[in-house]
């Protein structure tokens, strides 16, 4: 009798069942910021039901781009595992971000307005080159004197930082300070030897663009004589009659203005007239750069660059001379103004028919 051995080959196939692990992760975003969401699970892809409100990388990186609420998954194999995710808008000023030119030594006032409601508004300001102010910051509104103390236009920003539920933005708010236009060209003019004299006088300005406004007031022996007998502006060329024979000096006011800003310190050109017979010619000295310091100042300040005989006269804002000063000898001079208030003062030296102006502000 055969025995035979009977071998059955049997086939298992093991199916595996698993439950994905779930998304983890912050569920709020910033509109334009970005988030990273985790899924333990190896192997799976990331995707947005949305993607203009939240888009999702391959390594999980969620960036915010609109305000609103995307679904975000994460699947591997048969199972899937999602997460809401919600953006919040980015706080952002409505308010204008370049509001129009302010005048030297004018107030700056702003009120910032946000894009959702909320919003809490802090702003800082870094010192500015020409621009006299310390640093300053502040909560809210901006309301505070800028002084410019060159002879061009500065812009200076204010960095707003905006806050909002649990976003933060910053924009940059600018404005540019105009300068108060001082005259660059002489205050003092030749000498005129004629009893008619044709007088003519171009001024000009370290600022550019200035206008020019000008007027002559009445003067007995000079005709015309009735009221302010002469106004215009920019360039003046007037024929004058001088009937009275001896030395009569002509006050020409000159009023500086530049984008809508009108320098309140009304600046004199003089010429003398006279029927003399030998011509006078004012003494013309080199002048290095005048330089006023402190600046702000407390009470004394000190000009060096002057020079011997030089007239030094301190303006105010009005136009009204407060001090005057005959420099004797050396090339410093010093000036005590604690007597008086604080606010903008113009020294103005005048070298032999060559005229510098500095501003300062005494605090």
């Amino acid at each position: 009798m055969k025995q035979f051995t009977l071998f059955v080959l049997a086939s298992f196939t093991t199916i595996s069942s698993y439950a994905i692990a779930p998304i983890t992760g912050p569920t709020t975003v910033c509109a334009g910021d970005t988030i990273i969401l985790y899924d333990a699970t190896p192997g799976g892809t990331w995707s947005s039901s949305a993607t203009a409100t939240a888009s999702v990388g391959t390594d999980g990186f969620v960036v915010g781009v609109a305000a609103g609420v995307a679904t975000i998954s994460y699947t591997s194999g048969s199972s899937t595992a999602i997460l809401s995710v919600t953006v919040n808008p980015l706080p952002m000023l409505s308010s204008t971000l370049t509001p129009p030119a302010i005048c030297d030594s004018s107030i700056f006032r702003y009120t910032p307005a946000g894009s959702i409601p909320g919003i809490s508004f802090t702003w800082s300001r870094a010192y500015i080159s020409g621009i006299l102010n310390l640093a300053a910051m502040g909560v809210g509104s901006v309301n505070e004197a800028l002084i410019n103390s060159t002879a061009n236009p500065i812009s200076v920003v204010y960095i707003y930082t905006l806050s909002s539920a649990s976003c933060m933005n910053t924009e940059n708010v600018s404005v540019v300070v105009n300068p108060t236009p001082v005259l660059s060209s002489a205050l003092i003019l030749p000498h005129i030897c004629d009893s008619i004299a044709t007088i003519t006088y171009t001024p000009t300005s370290f600022t550019p663009g200035t206008t020019f406004a000008w007027d002559r007031p009445a003067i007995t022996g000079i005709t015309p004589t009735t009221g302010f007998a002469s106004a215009g502006t920019g360039v003046f060329t007037e024929t004058l009659t001088d009937a009275v024979h001896h030395p009569v000096t002509i006050d020409y006011f000159y009023r500086l203005g530049i984008g809508g800003c009108v320098n309140l310190y009304t600046q004199m050109v003089q010429v003398t007239i006279d029927t003399c017979s030998t011509l006078y010619t004012p003494i013309i000295k080199s002048t290095s750069d005048i330089i006023v310091s402190p600046n702000p100042t407390n009470d004394q300040i000190t000009i060096t660059g002057v020079h011997e005989y030089d007239a030094i006269d301190i303006f105010n804002t009005l136009g009204k001379k407060v001090c005057s000063k005959q420099q004797l000898s050396g090339n410093i001079a010093n000036i005590n103004l604690s007597n008086q208030p604080n606010g903008i003062y113009y020294v103005v030296v005048n070298s032999g028919g060559t005229v510098q102006t500095r501003k300062i502000v005494k605090q």
